[in-house]
Formats: C-alpha cells, structure tokens, sequence
C-alpha cells in the first residue's frame, strides 16, 4: 500500500468522526443520538488508526514480529469480534450532545414520569424501578457536554427505545445552541485532515517546487 493512501485510509475517517459530532453539538437543540449509531460513527472514526494507522502498524509488529496476510487476518477478525463485543451493550444506550449534565438528568426525570405505569425512584447514579425490574444510569460530562443514558435489567433494549421518543419530546423545547466544544470538534476534523498534508509538502522536495511553481504564476513573480 502506497504512502498517501495509507496516511488518507487513517486520517480521512477520524476527520470524519470529529465533524459527524461536531454536527451533533452545533444545533440549537440537545441531539439524542441512539446507542448503536454512536457506536458506529465512533468505531468507523477509529477504523484507519487500528488497522492501516500507526496504532495498527505498532501492535501488529509487536504481536507477530514480520506480519503477512495471515496475520492481518487474524488482527481484522479480533477487531471485528471486540466490535460485536461492543455493539451489544451500545444497544441499551442513548447518548445526548449539547446538553448539561444536570438538564440531561431532569429531562430524563420528566421522560419517566410521562410513562404510564413504570415508577421510577431517583438512586445514586441514575434512577430504578423495583416493578419493572430495570435501572437507569445518568452520567455525563458538563466540559464537554455530551451524556449517556445506560438501561439495566430486564428489557433493557425494548426500553431504550420506548424512552428515546419521549427524551426527544421534553427536549424540543430546550434551546441551548452552539457551545466551544462544537468548534474545537471543526478544528480538530479540519486539522486532522490538513496536518499530513502540511507534513507531506514540508518533507517532499518535489512538492515544495510544485507549491512554489504554483505561488509563482498566481502572483506573477
């Protein structure tokens, strides 16, 4: 594989991860993403990094020394099992961007009381219901305003989804708009992109006389 396809395999899907989410914390609104599709968006942004990438080019070295085809597929089969791995639990999850940690937990508060039977009392972490045997973990992070909603317990995938609809419903009308997370997510996709361009016309000879031959008819020099 030729250098510049490997460097764009490895930084074009991180580039793209950090836009998808940039997009995600720029609405006026908070954004509940399902579980699955966060996971997604996420295992596609760190695709090139563990398989192409240096990350992937450094433990295939160090597990299997000279690594041949065999070797890479058994590395891509342990990242595909590790994926499903993952993907299981990513199903009982909704993740909310651009949102306080504290509104995220009073709108789930609200959600559960708009359920017709389900009771719900507040616990530590979260909230729990004895009768429906399941148990809710709230967690977020108010630096980089993202959250999580973890179900536990019985059903837990069914309630998930049931809950998503009404989380989306009690937070249409919260207006909260773009914070500096959102561009420093714009930034860091756009530098992600440019860095190894920067690096690769830094370092190739020929590309530097190039870009002089090009500044040069622009500005007649």
């Amino acid at each position: 594989m030729s250098l510049p396809l490997q460097v764009a395999l490895t930084v074009a899907p991180l580039a793209c991860y950090f836009y998808v989410v940039g997009v995600w914390q720029s609405g006026q609104r908070p954004r509940v993403v399902a579980g699955p599709v966060d996971f997604a968006v996420l295992a596609f942004g760190v695709l090139g990094l563990v398989t192409v990438g240096p990350v992937g080019q450094v433990l295939m070295g160090l597990i299997f020394n000279n690594p041949g085809p065999v070797a890479w597929t058994l590395w891509c089969s342990f990242l595909l099992l590790w994926t499903f791995i993952f993907s299981g639990s990513a199903a009982r999850r909704l993740v909310v961007y651009n949102l306080d940690p504290a509104q995220l937990h009073n709108a789930v508060a609200d959600a559960l009381a708009g359920l017709p039977s389900d009771h719900f009392c507040m616990t530590l972490r979260g909230f729990e219901s004895t009768e429906a045997r399941l148990s809710l973990h709230v967690e977020g992070s108010a630096s980089l305003r993202v959250g999580t909603v973890d179900a536990r317990g019985k059903d837990a995938e069914t309630f998930i989804r049931s809950l998503r609809p009404l989380l989306r419903a009690r937070l249409e009308d919260l207006p909260v708009g773009p914070s500096r997370v959102t561009w420093g997510l714009f930034v860091l996709s756009w530098l992600t992109m440019l860095a190894p361009l920067g690096i690769f016309l830094a370092t190739e000879p020929n590309a530097r006389a190039a870009v002089r031959a090009i500044w040069s008819r622009i500005t007649g020099a």
